[in-house]
């Protein structure tokens, strides 16, 4: 795990690649403290920053070189060691023990096809200096991020983060982006960010630039649509615990007693070969507090749990550091929340965490997500199921009669069309995932920490997605399908609990008492001041507030123009 700095100019220039790359590297020093290299050839210069979790030695620090091919690399390859031996059969050696070494002699043999053969995050990039090409590739989710740009002189820059961008670009708000957040809670893109001139590499894409001409283009190699799986849930989570469980360094997992976590709780403390330690972020709020539940899991399977529960004194300091690690604003003081776990996994020595992202939108967890299965049944027309769930719902907090309402307001037309699947995609390549993954690796790299997502190893995924809706949610249960596979293995009231809350952070603890402090601020922004007077947005909902508050820090922050 550990960060990218690329620039490639139209001509050789030493002195001004050396000056980018060297302010680049800086700025992300938080996200490889243990080591960093550079990669200079003509017009072309990497630089690298390494998070040492396989393989510590010096040996395997980037960039690293076989015959032509130079790499940088962000990321794991779980499935590293068995590719090894299939490299070896072909007649390669190796020189280390890490994945690294594995990617860069894959690409050599296999070409950009060598993609469909990892299991793993990644975000890394090659140099080919027989081809003149640079080929740079984001794991299938977007679990590790890639940001690129052309700045005026058209020069070509690619990162880690969109910091590392700044000083080379016109510090430039996108309005667009910004416009979409504020005003239709879009917090994130397929391409675009919140800066004009920086866009994302997506998920699932690769993208390849000729050195001399810097002409490039992005190609899509993986699509959900396309995929299918014949295996069951306990052989694919347990292969996803055993190769993320691969680890040189201390694993911890984070733990909230939700179904998710648990069920990593669980196989992890099964699998594992080293003491695990668990992570739980309490709540001020005894409405949002699920420390019982995550005490009954940590003690089920064994695991020492450590809690944190930042109070309004800690708020300031959360705002502050947050934004400056996020870049972007967000839509929530649940990263708050984010960041302080991982600040306590941090200090009780972990480098690598495990955490349950993806399992809500594979395996339908959101309350929100039972409007668009009695869609789905209406579609299909089947009455009878639809009574048989509706009156399941009482296991729920989701209220019959407003879910009944909100029914109603579709039409036939609307009903027909409706596409579950589609949703359910949307949600993993558009909606909720993209966001989710930017929150998890900036706060967890923050704190020079490595988090890795079970749920969203690729074959875990083509399961979920596989399965028929009705397996999902079941007798008025979601994620009924990973709920049954917990039974007998944890208690019943963590298998069977319905009361979700989600990361909540104590909106009204830290926001109420800093009311007229975040107006304020809102009201110095004269962009903001005048979104205020043309939409009158309702600053009693905190999470409005928030938002705008957000945006008037970010822009502090960073020195920005709108």
């Amino acid at each position: 795990m550990c960060g990218l700095s690329g620039v490639i100019l139209k001509v050789p220039d030493r002195i001004r690649i050396t000056q980018y790359i060297e302010e680049m590297n800086n700025k992300i020093e938080h996200r490889g403290p243990d080591g960093q290299g550079v990669y200079y050839n003509q017009n072309i210069g990497f630089g690298h920053r390494r998070l040492s979790i396989i393989d510590l030695g010096t040996q395997s620090n980037q960039p690293m070189h076989y015959n032509s091919h130079t790499i940088i690399f962000n990321g794991e390859i779980y499935n590293f060691k068995q590719l090894r031996q299939e490299l070896k059969l072909l007649g390669y050696c190796f020189q280390t023990n890490s994945d690294t070494e594995v990617l860069l002699t894959a690409y050599v043999e296999w070409g950009d096809e060598c993609i469909s053969k990892l299991n793993g995050m990644w975000a890394f990039a090659i140099h080919n200096r027989e081809t003149n090409k640079v080929f740079i590739s984001r794991d299938r989710f977007g679990i590790k991020p890639l940001y690129f740009m052309i700045n005026s002189s058209n020069e070509f820059f690619f990162a880690s983060e969109p910091k590392q961008l700044y000083t080379n670009s016109l510090k430039k708000v996108n309005t667009d982006t910004l416009n979409l957040y504020l005003l239709n809670n879009k917090e994130e893109t397929t391409e675009e960010t919140f800066f004009e001139g920086i866009k994302k590499l997506p998920a699932g894409h690769n993208l390849t630039l000729d050195t001399n001409t810097l002409q490039y283009s992005v190609a899509k190699y993986y699509d959900l649509e396309s995929a299918e799986s014949n295996s069951n849930f306990d052989t694919v989570f347990t292969s996803s615990i055993d190769l993320q469980l691969t680890s040189d360094v201390p694993l911890g997992l984070f733990l909230s007693g939700g179904i998710d976590s648990s069920l990593i709780a669980f196989y992890a403390s099964k699998r594992s070969h080293q003491s695990l330690k668990a992570i739980h972020g309490r709540s001020i709020q005894k409405e949002w507090d699920e420390s019982k539940y995550a005490n009954i899991v940590a003690n089920k399977c064994d695991i020492p749990l450590f809690e944190t529960a930042p109070t309004e004194n800690d708020f300031h300091d959360l705002v502050e550091s947050t934004i400056y690690q996020l870049d972007e604003p967000f839509g929530s003081a649940s990263i708050l929340m984010q960041n302080n776990v991982m600040r306590k996994a941090a200090e009780q020595g972990c480098k690598v965490m495990l955490d349950g992202q993806g399992a809500d939108e594979v395996f339908l967890g959101y309350e929100n997500t039972f409007i668009v299965y009695f869609m789905n049944l209406m579609k299909q027309k089947r009455s009878a199921k639809i009574a048989y769930e509706f009156l399941r719902l009482k296991n729920h907090k989701v209220k019959r009669k407003a879910l009944y309402n909100r029914l109603k307001t579709y039409n036939d037309k609307q009903i027909s069309n409706f596409d579950i699947n589609k949703y359910i995609r949307n949600n993993l390549i558009a909606n909720n995932i993209p966001k989710l993954l930017k929150y998890a690796d900036r706060n967890s790299m923050a704190n020079s920490i490595e988090v890795r997502l079970p749920f969203l190893d690729h074959r875990v995924v083509e399961h979920g997605i596989s399965l028929p809706v009705d397996q999902r949610i079941k007798h008025g249960y979601l994620k009924y399908h990973l709920r049954k596979n917990l039974v007998g293995k944890l208690p019943n009231s963590i298998v069977w609990r319905t009361n979700k809350f989600g990361f909540e952070a104590p909106e009204k603890n830290w926001l109420e008492p800093n009311r007229n402090l975040i107006i304020n601020e809102i009201n110095n922004n004269d962009y903001l001041a005048e979104l205020v007077k043309q939409h009158n947005p309702n600053f009693d909902n905190l999470k409005t507030l928030w938002k705008y508050y957000n945006v008037a820090k970010w822009q502090t922050a960073f020195s920005l123009s709108i």
